[in-house]
């Protein structure tokens, strides 16, 4: 086991197949070329910002894009191959186990390019691929995006396209193509069949950024509660690893039995043949297989909203943070919203939606956001600046929503979300109402770090 700390927050990890040769991409705008003992063998820094990165079996060719709209390969040698212009961020990259094709997730499409970084064809998404992989001899390309997920045959042909219920982060296939691994922001691990169909699904603590899958069937996943995991063919847990970071990128020597992990600025490697222990925490037991596997204390602190990378924006709770201490909660069973009682202020509750009071649904908001389900945390701000457009905290609170959802269906780009919420956020700026100006200073942190990475 090795840990090694970058220059930058970790971002992307892809393996050789034996674990020989790793690439690591940091947020810092860096390429790192390591080797099996966590040495640093080259290092590159790029002028712009890096999205994903990808390195072939035999760890000869190294594939990588972003926000400068080029695909390049590099030698593993680190010299310059091709580049390739693009025309459009490049947000995922993935290679087949021979090294022969280049699938590649854009802002709006799935494309399939040669090893020589010739275009196959390009096949139209009109959302952000942010997951991608394909299985041996490019048979199959499966990539995610928003709430779907799509499977394409080597030709460019729809095999099936799937609305899941909740945004999806990451996919990986499995060689020969009959196992499809995703995960995202509704905290579970997947496995389908190659009709898209469930084989099993467990349950972790946090939301899933990274996926991959070995040769032997395991799967290895970053979680936002700060964890991998290592889960069998079967769906059970056989070991997890906690750190202290958020752990945003996994990578898996498909050949091999070489684990890497991405957290902060450290990169973790493990070696899946011993029980190897982590800095913090391991545990290793065996579960019962059903459809859905243990449910995962969920942390002390909450996550939600950090991303792992900047401290973001929050709703205002000012003049209603009591209410938490009602009783009462908002839940969505089957679509259809109820209102359950559990201290005794239903009926007045009940009166006050009845009146519209602007409060009310701030209250709803925030009940809905402490949940995680931003979407209908959303509606309820939307409601409350309709009942009174005056009321600048419905107009901030929708906008903070706003970039999160954005931030959901691509969490990487933070200057895509800040553009998107940044119009709500001026409808807030009432007056003397501080709020506002406190979560526009955030987001122009925010947005300085990003123009600093990618300049």
């Amino acid at each position: 086991m090795f840990e090694l700390t970058l220059d930058g927050q970790a971002l992307k990890i892809s393996s050789s197949g034996d674990g020989k040769s790793i690439v690591i991409a940091d947020r810092n705008g860096n390429l790192n070329f390591v080797n099996q003992n966590g040495d640093i063998v080259w290092k590159k820094e790029m002028k712009e910002g890096l999205c994903c990165v990808n390195i072939t079996e035999k760890g000869d060719k190294i594939f990588f894009g972003g926000k400068d709209c080029r695909m390049t390969a590099l030698n593993s040698n680190g010299n310059l191959e091709w580049e390739r212009e693009i025309g459009k961020t490049i947000w995922s990259i993935s290679t087949d186990p021979e090294g022969n094709y280049i699938a590649v997730g854009t802002g709006d499409s799935i494309g399939l390019y040669s090893s020589n970084g010739d275009k196959i064809w390009e096949y139209e998404t009109d959302r952000a691929m942010i997951g991608i992989s394909m299985s041996r001899g490019a048979e199959k390309i499966v990539a995610c995006g928003d709430e779907f997920l799509f499977l394409i045959d080597r030709m460019g042909n729809l095999i099936f396209k799937q609305q899941k219920e909740d945004s999806l982060w990451d996919v990986d296939i499995n060689e020969i193509g009959n196992k499809i691994y995703l995960g995202g922001w509704d905290k579970k691990i997947y496995c389908l069949n190659e009709n898209g169909e469930p084989i099993w699904n467990y349950q972790t603590g946090g939301y899933i950024r990274s996926i991959e899958s070995l040769k032997d069937g395991k799967i290895i996943a970053g979680s936002h509660d700060k964890n991998a995991y290592l889960i069998s063919d079967n769906g059970e847990l056989i070991k997890k690893n906690e750190f202290t970071n958020e752990v945003v990128c996994v990578a898996a020597a498909r050949d091999a039995n070489s684990l890497f992990a991405g957290n902060g600025e450290s990169v973790v490697f493990l070696d899946n043949k011993t029980n190897v222990e982590s800095r913090i925490n391991e545990y290793e037991r065996d579960v019962g297989y059903n459809s859905v596997s243990e449910t995962v204390k969920e942390p002390d602190v909450e996550p939600m909203f950090n991303f792992g990378i900047f401290d973001g924006p929050i709703p205002d709770t000012t003049e209603y943070e009591s209410y938490g201490d009602s009783g009462i909660s908002e839940s969505t069973t089957m679509g259809t919203t109820t209102l359950k009682e559990e201290g005794g202020e239903f009926s007045q509750f009940i009166a006050d939606v009845g009146k519209e009071d602007v409060r009310t649904y701030l209250r709803l908001g925030h009940a809905c956001w402490n949940e995680g389900r931003l979407e209908r945390a959303k509606e309820h701000y939307q409601k409350a600046t309709e009942i009174n457009p005056e009321e600048p905290r419905g107009w901030h609170n929708l906008s903070v929503c706003e970039y999160y959802i954005s931030l959901k269906a691509n969490p990487n780009d933070y200057e895509g979300a800040i553009k998107k919420s940044y119009k709500t956020l001026e409808k807030s700026r009432m007056s003397d109402y501080s709020q506002a100006g406190k979560t526009l200073k955030i987001l122009a942190d925010i947005l300085d770090a990003e123009t600093e990475l990618d300049e």
